[in-house]
Order: C-alpha cells, then structure tokens, then sequence
C-alpha cells in the first residue's frame, strides 16, 4: 500500500487541477444514476407481481383442474351403478340421480340423454322433447368419446345459470348410447379463492371458451356472471397460448395487467375456459412511482452532499481522493460497488485504477446477477410447491428415503387430528394414520421398500378420522431418486374417497332392492336364478323351483283404502312371507303386487308345492291398517320342473303363466306350470296378431243357418247370421277361440261392423234376387262391449241406411247375461235401436238369472232357449220344465221363442207341443254358405 499511496501524492497536482470539474460532473451521472435504478426498481416490481399474479392463477387452476377430476370419477360412478338399472325405468334412474345431487351440493343437477341428445332423466323434473345436440359439451364428447367440458349456460331443467361437464355413455356393444351431464354452480370454487390473497384493486375471473363470465372474485353487481368479457380481452386470451401475462384496458377503459391461463381437457382440441387475474396498472404503477421519489430524493441529497464534499477535498485535503480510492478498493473486496463511480477519474494512473474497479465491479455485478436470477428461480417454485402443498384438499405427506415423516400438509394433519409436531420425525408407520392395523403397517413399510428405486405404488386403505369416523383413502407412494438414482424423498398422498365409498355402497343397495318392501328388485332376482341354474348343473340331484305370487283383487285394495294402505299391506305381506323362508331362499318383489320366490336346495318338487300352501296360510288373519282389518288372499304359480337349460326370464314367465291359471279357477290352491299352458298362450297370441290382418285379407266369411217355422211344416223364417275364419296356414280357426280374444282386446267392435255390414249387404241382394227373401230376417250376435261403444247406435243406423233394408228384418242377438249385467246408459242405448224397428233378441236364455223386473222393462222380441237345455230335454225333465216355463213367459210378455240346438225328431214334436214352433238346428240345417242360402231361398 505504501507503494500507491507514493503513486497517489505525485498525482496531487493533477488532482487538484482536474478535483472541482470532476466534482461538477459528477452531479450528472449521479442523477442519470437516480433515473436508471428508479426504472430498474420499477421492473423489478413488475416482475415480482407477475410471479405472485401467476402463482395466484396456478392455484386456481389446481382447484379448477381438481373438482373437473372429481366430476369425472363422479359421472364415471353414475354410469357404472345406472348400468344395472333398464334405460326405460325412468324413475329408478331419477332416484339414483336425486341421490347423488343430494351427496353433492356443488352441483345444479345431474341428467341422463339418449343417443339422439334428448333428456331422459334428471336429478330435477326433466320435461319432455328438451334437446341438447347443441351443447358444446355433447357435440365435443360425442366426436371424441371422451370426459367433456361445455360452457356457460341457462339450464334447461332449473332455468339456473351453470357449467355443464358430461361423459359419454357406450352399450354393450361398445356403441354410444348417451351421456351422463352434470350442471355445475357457477359460484363452486368461492369457497377457497377467500383465501388468496389479492392484490389492490384485483379480481380473480373464470371465462368458459366464447369469453363468458363464468365467475368473478370479489363480486361486482356492475359484472355479472353470464356476460361477455371486453371483446379486447378475449382476442388477446385467443392469442396468448395455454398461458401468459399483457396490458390491456379493461370493460371501463382503465389499464390492467392481465394473467392467464387455459383450462383444458384430456382429448380436447380446444381449452373449455381460462383462469384470468385482472390488477389495475395504476395500482403497480403507484408502489414504483414512490419508490422511485424516494430513491430519487435520497440520492438528490447524496449527490449534493458528494458535491460539498468534493469542493471541501478540492481546498482542504488534495491527498484525500487518494486515500477514498484506497478505501473503495477495500470496500470493493468486501462486495460494495457503489465507491467505482466515484473514483472514475479519466487519465493517468487514476484512470487506470478507475477502470481496474470498473472491470472488478463489472465481473462482480454478473455474478450477482447470475446468483439473483437462480434465488429467483428457486423462491417461485418454492412458492408454487407452498401454495399447492398448503391449499390442495389431498392428502400429502413428506418422507425420508427410510420412511420417517418430514413435513405433512394441513389436510392430511386435519384428517388424523394431530399437529405436525407431535408426528414429525417419526416412522410413517407409526404415525395415527397406520399404527392403528399391523396389516396396513406391514403393507406400508413393503410399499417403502419397492419404491426405494424408484416407481410408485398405488393401493386403497382407510383409517379413523379425527372424530373417530372410518375413512376410505385411496393411496399412493413415489419415491423421488437423484441423478445418479439415490433415493432423496419419498411423497405419500392419499386422496379421501369416502363420499364415493359410501355412494356407491349405497347405490348398490338401491340398484338391487325394492325401496318399499327391501325384498331383492327385478335384478337381484335374475341373478340369484341364474346362481341357482348353474349351480344345478353342478349338482344334478338338488331341486330348485321358482313361485310368482299375485294378490287377488290388489287394485280394489288401493281404490278403496288408498295407495298410502296399499303400501303399508304390501309390506306386511313380504314380512309374513319371509318369516316362512328359509335363509338361502329369496323372496323379491316383482312390481306392482306381484312377488317371486326362489327356492333352492330342496329334496323334491313336492317342497315347493308345501312352502306355496304354507304362504297362503300366512294370510289366513287379516292384515290390519289404520284400524281396518283387510283379508288378503293370494294366487300362486310354480315352475317346478325347469328345463334343462332355462334362462331366468323363463322360469319366470313359465311361474306367471301357472299363476294366472291359478287366478282363473279362484280355489286359491297354486297351480304347476305345464307345456300345455304356453302353447296356450302362444296360441292366443298368435290369433291376436293375426285378427286385424285377416280381416284386412278377407279371411273372414259368413255363414247362415235356417230358422224355420216347425209349425208351419219348416216353412223358413230367418237366418242366424255367424261369423268364420278360415286362415291360410293353420285352416278353420274355431270360433270360440277368436270371438273371446277379440272381446277382451276391443277388435269385437271393429269385427261387428263388418259382420253387420255384411250381413245387411247380402240380405239386401237377396230382396233384389228373390221375392222370398223379403219374408225373412237375419238374426246376429251382438257383444256387450260392442253395445257399449257409443257409436254403435249410429253405425246401425248408417248401415240399415246404406242398404236401404227394412229394420224389422233386423234381429241383434245379446247373451242373458249381457242384458243382467248391462248399465243404464247400455239400456237407453238399446231403447235407442229398438226405436229404429230393429228387434231384439236375448240369446242363450234359461243359463243366467233373469231379473224378470227388469225383462218387462226392455224392448225384447224374442227369446232363443239355449241348446244346452234343448239337447237334454229327453233325458232330464227338469229341462222340460224350464222349456215349457219359458214358453209360459214369453206368451204372457208378447215375445216369440226361438229354440236352438234341435237334432231330433222328438225334440222337434216336444218343442211344437209346448207351443215353440221356431226352431234351429241340425236337424232342419246345418249352417250354409251364402251361395247355399241364396239357392233355398230361390226354391221358395
């Protein structure tokens, strides 16, 4: 040092002469200075609020990112349960549906579309023909077949505000067959953004893809949700790639800074939304601004201080200037490079020295800049791992590589109840979370071991929750290793699934159970035959039968008790069934009030019969509701030979046929099903499809048996007109197997048109044809349900009009039954044909119980005595009597009598002798064809 303090004295001349110039300009650089680290201050600043701004948006997408994931497991959930569940039962899918939106109160609704994107079912009522083809979320997950996001949206089933997420639904065939929706509440993630931090002035926005305002954080009554962001904005969003920060005025024109990022789903091509911080430039602008005035004025009176003291230096000490390079230098070593500018003295050895501390300050500043730009780099991701570590709901856990607990995040603290000291440093083990079961310790201290090298090890556990509730986890555990494959850390995270734990448990219930009863539904059922099918196979020797039950009259019931009564019997009827069942047995409830019974592992067919007598005795006491004492009986069918290799729709339908021949004989004893009842059954279905197109195929045809006059030696006096079906593969069709089946589905009426229609047609060809014809009268059957339709009347009419015919050569043939039992509208009605001059006839008379009160009342023609009573006249004379008793009748009422069924000779003189000249039977004609009947009319 004594060498350079020589080198600074001999430079004290040219010091001194060159001191109050330097001194002079100093002044200049310094303020240059001022302006130069106020606007590197004012980067820094920026720079610093991107960081902050963009961990803000991080976190929020975090959140976003893990409630979309969620809404995926949920819907994936949904459909996995709504599988077992037919696509017609709509009120099982909305039950499980309500469920779920119950559990989840983030959520609007939930709702099932069809293939043709038309909403099915929903959570809330869901009307009819509402279609969402159109929805961003249907036409994307429709392409891709994949999770999809839409945008914002009115509801179509709550008129609410909401964001829809769906999931594409497939068949068993792996085709689509619909989607699962979930209507989002627009306001589902407030309930954390309270805990950021924001800036002055700042708010947090969610935008789905078109730029809607999805959600605004804090609320602002001017910015709605469901309106458009600045159209300026939304260009730049578009611009700016998955993430990024611009200046940009805002909706009022003030200056923003803006910081973004993209919302995206796995598959999509485009992200559905954007997380967007918006902060007031003139906030930011403000902190610099300060703190560039600050600096400015601190270094103002710096400058003017440096000035003093030079000019003082200049006449007081001229070595002194020396003696500061001498302790820049020093401080310079130390890291102080504020002394440089002041000792830049140009010329000389000075000089020199001046350019020395400028090249030493200039490799010192990089450094500095290099070590601040890593510190930098290092505090944002520490920053980052915080905000995720700290805010995530997971549940995350720090280990070392052998397994001892270094840091736990709140959730997973909160959800064992400890605090991170007393848990820290200890075996994770150990630890509340495992110590509880050896089994979950020894299968967590394997998993440490296998991830020791790497990988990660994923399983389920649960384990006791603060409150002493049971949690379901679903765990993973990665180790983390070095460059050179050294095990750093181990991270543990587990992710609470007790929500879904208990759905699904719980919709598994609902899936297979009757929600009135808890007997076993439909499904279950099905499943529990085919367990028992196939255990038969296995095991030849034991016997298995299934039994369909069905309470007799269960709608008179719920008609005069209420459904509310109804239920509660229906209940007490399963109770009383399954006291009579064995464990391995099951009862379910078919619908309705009908029940099935699987019995199983039973020495013989005969147990079964023995268990349907013993549940019919179970409701031998009447069932109490409300005080009312309601007696319930039952018919029962069996299946109590299943066939080699059925299949559960089989068994029951075969114990339902057996059932409803049970309920046809009402002698409440069960009935076994036999191949004789199906081939009934198909029979009847057969005849019942084939009805309306052999009519339209003119299968049908009419023949007509003679009425004569006995009296007047055969003398014809009508015809009875009767209906015939001839088909082209199976032949004559009886017709006591069409006529019932087209009486009980309603074709009677459509029949009975054409019958008249042809009937009238052909006598009025016949008048034309023969003068005999004009003499006689057609007599034709007319059903109960046929003089009940209101447009009968008026058919008649029309068609006696049609064909101009006479209406006294008109006889409708009604049962005795029919006339009993007829209403008084039916009555009026036939009031009303009798008014026309058509006659009327009760058929089949003396097999009912003739209200004669009533028969004086009716406008009645005739009788026809039904041939059951005619063929046994000869051998039971108590069908004499009845003959003659109604002849006596029908003199005394004005009415003639017409007798069926006359085969004989002695039948035909009895008849005569009684004074019942009209007769019909084979023994005057069997039926005639039209062509036939013609003829005898032409020969008189």
């Amino acid at each position: 040092m004594s060498k350079l303090s020589v080198k600074i004295h001999c430079l004290a001349g040219h010091i001194r002469r060159t001191l109050i110039v330097v001194s002079l300009a100093a002044a200049v650089p310094a303020l240059g200075l001022i302006a130069y680290l106020g606007l590197e201050q004012r980067k820094l600043i920026v720079d610093e609020f991107k960081r902050d701004s963009l961990d803000v948006v991080e976190a929020v997408f975090t959140l976003q990112r893990q409630f979309s994931d969620k809404t995926k497991n949920l819907l994936e959930t949904l459909d996995r349960l709504l599988a077992d569940i037919p696509p017609d039962d709509i009120a099982g899918n909305e039950r499980i549906l309500r469920e779920v939106l119950a559990a989840n109160p983030a959520y609007v609704t939930f709702a099932v579309v069809d293939s043709n994107g038309l909403l099915v079912a929903g959570a809330k009522p869901v009307s009819k023909n509402i279609s969402v083809a159109n929805r961003r979320y249907w036409v994307l997950g429709k392409q891709s077949m994949r999770f999809s996001a839409g945008e914002y949206a009115i509801s179509h089933t709550t008129e609410e505000p909401v964001f829809h997420f769906a999931l594409p639904r497939r068949d068993k065939a792996g085709e689509f067959s619909g989607m699962l929706v979930a209507a989002v509440k627009l306001n589902f993630l407030e309930q954390y953004l309270d805990k950021f931090q924001m800036p002055q002035g700042g708010a947090l926005l969610l935008v789905d893809n078109k730029g809607i305002r999805l959600l605004r954080h804090p609320r602002s009554p001017s910015r709605p949700e469901g309106e458009p962001v600045a159209s300026n904005i939304l260009e730049l969003l578009d611009k700016g790639g998955a993430s990024g920060f611009f200046k940009a005025p805002g909706y009022d024109g003030t200056p923003r800074f803006y910081t973004f990022m993209r919302l995206w789903l796995e598959g999509e091509p485009r992200p559905y939304g954007a997380v967007v911080l918006a902060v007031p430039v003139k906030s930011i602008e403000t902190m610099s601004t300060d703190l560039l005035a600050r600096n400015m004025l601190l270094l103002a009176v710096a400058a003017l201080l440096a000035l003093g003291l030079a000019r003082y230096l200049g006449t007081r000490a001229l070595l002194r200037p020396a003696g500061t390079l001498v302790q820049a230098a020093k401080r310079l070593g130390a890291g102080n490079l504020h002394p440089i500018a002041e000792g830049d003295v140009p010329g000389g050895e000075l000089g020199v020295l001046a350019r020395s501390f400028n090249e030493m300050a200039d490799s010192l500043l990089l450094r500095e800049k290099q070590r601040f730009i890593a510190e930098s780099a290092l505090a944002d991701g520490e920053k980052k791992f915080r905000a995720l570590f700290e805010h995530t709901q997971e549940l995350i856990g720090l280990l070392s590589p052998e397994g001892l607990l270094l840091k736990a995040n709140p959730a997973a603290l909160s959800a064992a109840g400890v605090d991170m000291n007393s848990v820290a440093g200890k075996p994770f083990w150990e630890t509340p979370w495992w110590n509880d079961d050896p089994k979950k310790q020894l299968q967590l201290k394997q998993a440490i071991e296998k991830v020791q090298s790497g990988g990660v090890v994923t399983f389920e556990t649960n384990h006791r929750g603060a409150e002493g509730q049971l949690l379901h986890v679903e765990f993973s555990l990665q180790g983390v290793l070095s460059e050179v494959g050294e095990p750093l850390l181990l991270i543990a995270e587990g992710r609470d699934i007790t929500e879904r734990y208990v759905m699904e448990s719980r919709l598994r219930h609902m899936a297979l159970h009757d929600p009135l009863t808890g007997l076993a539904n439909r499904t279950l059922l099905r499943d529990r035959i085919q367990q028992a099918i196939s255990w038969a196979k296995r095991n030849p020797k034991e016997c298995y039968s299934v039994l369909f039950i069905d309470i007799d009259r269960f709608k008179v019931i719920n008609d005069s008790l209420g459904h509310a009564s109804g239920d509660v019997i229906l209940q007490q009827v399963a109770a009383r069934f399954q006291a009579m069942l064995r464990e391995g047995d099951t009862l379910a409830r078919y619908g309705g009030d009908d029940f099935v019974v699987l019995v199983r592992a039973i020495p013989s067919a005969r147990e079964s019969i023995r268990l349907a007598r013993r549940l019919t005795k179970a409701l031998a006491q009447p069932v109490e509701v409300d005080g009312t004492r309601v007696q319930v009986s039952v018919s029962i069918g069996i299946e109590l030979n299943p066939p080699s290799d059925p299949s559960p729709d089989e068994l029951i339908r075969n114990a339902n046929l057996a059932m409803h021949h049970a309920k046809q004989f009402r002698r409440r004893r069960p009935k076994a099903f036999t191949a004789r009842l199906l081939e009934n059954i198909k029979s009847l279905q057969f005849i019942e499809q084939e009805l309306p197109e052999a009519l339209k195929n003119g299968q049908f045809y009419l023949v007509f048996q003679p009425i004569v006059d006995a009296g007047r030696g055969g003398a014809l006096a009508g015809f009875e007109v009767l209906s015939r079906w001839h088909h082209p593969q199976r032949g004559a069709i009886a017709p006591m197997e069409f006529i019932r089946l087209a009486e009980d589905t309603g074709f009677i009426i459509t029949l009975g048109e054409w019958v008249l229609d042809c009937a009238c047609q052909t006598l009025a060809a016949w008048v034309d044809d023969s003068e005999c014809a004009s003499d006689i009268f057609l007599s034709v059957n007319v059903s109960p349900r046929q003089i009940a339709d209101p447009g009968f009347t008026p058919m008649v009419r029309q068609i006696l009009g049609k064909h101009s015919l006479n209406p006294e050569k008109l006889h409708l043939e009604i049962t005795e039954t029919a006339i009993m039992e007829a209403s008084s509208q039916n009555i009026d009605r036939l009031n009303e044909l009798a008014s026309l001059g058509v006659h009327l006839s009760i058929d089949d008379f003396g097999t009912g119980y003739s209200n004669l009160a009533l028969m004086t009342k009716l406008p009645v023609s005739n009788l026809k005595i039904d041939l059951s009573i005619v063929m046994a006249m000869d051998d039971q004379p108590g069908n004499l009597a009845v003959v003659k008793a109604v002849v006596t009748m029908a003199r005394a009422l004005g009415l003639d009598v017409v007798a069926e069924g006359v085969e004989t000779g002695r039948q035909r003189d009895m008849l005569l002798e009684l004074g019942c000249g009209l007769q019909q039977g084979y023994l005057h004609a069997h039926p005639l064809a039209v062509n036939q009947a013609q003829a005898l009319l032409r020969n008189g």
